[in-house]
């Protein structure tokens, strides 16, 4: 796969065109009284998005699993933390590293498929890197 990114940005729109008849997120009501609109939206999302990816890294961590998992469970997940409509400095950088991650995610796997193996052939991930960065976010937007 030469073009991960481009999967998984395909793979979001399909499943935000799937999802485009629910309603938006209200805002977070955890969210700070200073903090703007977009940013309590970024961080409701967040809030409704994380464990998804805290799950996937729970599996990931726990067994070998196909790489091409990464791009069909969390395309629409990369997709947010790569454009989340926030403004906050600190938090678009935070939510950018989950991108980050996630890409990190799809690459371990695509390098670890053996010589003549195909994406189904389950390897082992490490997600620490995606783990941590939804803790950043968490942080962040606690306040």
């Amino acid at each position: 796969m030469r073009h991960p990114a481009l999967l998984l940005a395909l793979l979001g729109a399909v499943l935000a065109a799937c999802a485009g008849a629910s309603e938006p997120p209200a805002p977070a009501a955890s969210a700070t009284p200073s903090r703007s609109p977009a940013d309590a939206a970024a961080c409701q999302r967040h809030s409704q998005t994380a464990p998804l990816l805290r799950r996937e890294a729970d599996t990931y961590a726990s067994m070998p699993v196909p790489p091409v998992r990464v791009a069909l469970v969390l395309a629409a997940t990369w997709e947010f933390y790569n454009a989340p409509g926030a403004q906050d400095p600190a938090l678009l950088a935070a939510m950018s590293e989950v991108a980050a991650a996630i890409g990190d995610l799809d690459a371990q796997g695509q390098a670890k498929v053996p010589p003549g193996g195909t994406l189904m052939d389950p390897v082992q991930l490490d997600p620490s890197r995606a783990t941590a960065a939804v803790d950043a976010v968490d942080r962040v937007c606690a306040g």
